[in-house]
């Protein structure tokens, strides 16, 4: 039991890096996303409610003066989504979200 070969596998033993379990990071994975999935759609539900807010505030003088406000207003929401739509695709360039349509399988 004392000989140096019995004395370092145990050393060595201690050292091996646990075991993983594929289980447990799949749900642990789920988990993340649920909760980053009621994070946006907390997000998105104050966003909605503000803008749902200033509109109903404005609804009197918007209507009144809708030959002025109304081609601003298009322009404005075209420009808006306009905006959202780059920053969406960049963002999920930046994330690699794109990676697995582009990567070639014969490669790997």
């Amino acid at each position: 039991m004392n000989d140096p070969e019995t004395r370092l596998a145990r050393l060595w033993a201690l050292e091996e890096p646990p075991a993983r379990d594929p289980k447990f990071e799949a749900a642990v994975a789920a988990r993340i996303e649920r909760r980053r999935l009621v994070l946006v759609v907390l997000e998105w539900s104050a966003l909605a409610a503000a803008a749902l807010t200033v509109v109903w505030a404005a609804w009197p003088i918007l209507l009144s003066e809708w030959s002025v406000v109304g081609p601003v207003a298009a322009v404005a929401g075209a420009v808006g989504l306009a905006v959202w739509s780059i920053d969406l695709t960049f963002e999920r360039l930046a994330f690699g979200g794109y990676e697995d349509f582009t990567r070639d399988s014969a490669s790997e």
